[in-house]
């Protein structure tokens, strides 16, 4: 039960953040009016859902591990 948890519940409360600091970013930036913006843009989200994806599966292979030790 706990490693289904922690399969669902990990990437779910990560990615809360990132939704709604993309909102924030997209409306700020207006990446659909100029090709600056959106490049802007992409060299912020880009790196950001790479180490949100990095950050997702380094909780869970620890979380697995630390459940797996008990």
């Amino acid at each position: 039960m706990i490693k289904i948890a922690l399969f669902l519940f990990v990437p779910l409360m990560l990615c809360l953040p990132f939704y709604y600091f993309n909102k924030w970013l997209v409306k700020k930036l207006q990446p659909a009016e100029q090709l600056r913006r959106m490049l802007l843009y992409l060299l912020i989200i880009l790196p950001l859902a790479f180490m949100l994806v990095t950050l997702c599966i380094y909780v869970i292979l620890k979380g697995y591990m630390w459940i797996q030790s008990d």
